[in-house]
């Protein structure tokens, strides 16, 4: 007769894989939803271009982080050699 598992069972005894907890000390948490709407307004301040630059960019004003935000690269721009 096969073993059932009772509610009692205990896990095997090892390791586990455990998720690092994500830095919370000082941090702000910004919703999602106004992160979305600030990134709708620079796309539409600057008539086009990345989604994901202008999400990023929406983070980094909402959260004030110092952190330097790189220019997006111009579509098309081969960079010559010297």
């Amino acid at each position: 007769m096969p073993r059932t598992k009772s509610a009692d069972s205990v896990a095997p005894a090892g390791p586990r894989l455990v998720a690092k907890s994500v830095r919370a000390t000082s941090a702000q948490v910004v919703p999602h939803e106004q992160i979305a709407l600030r990134a709708y307004e620079l796309f539409l301040q600057e008539g086009g271009g990345s989604d994901v630059s202008h999400w990023l960019r929406a983070e980094q004003e909402l959260l004030g982080s110092q952190l330097p935000v790189r220019p997006a690269r111009k579509a098309g721009g081969a960079r010559s050699k010297g």
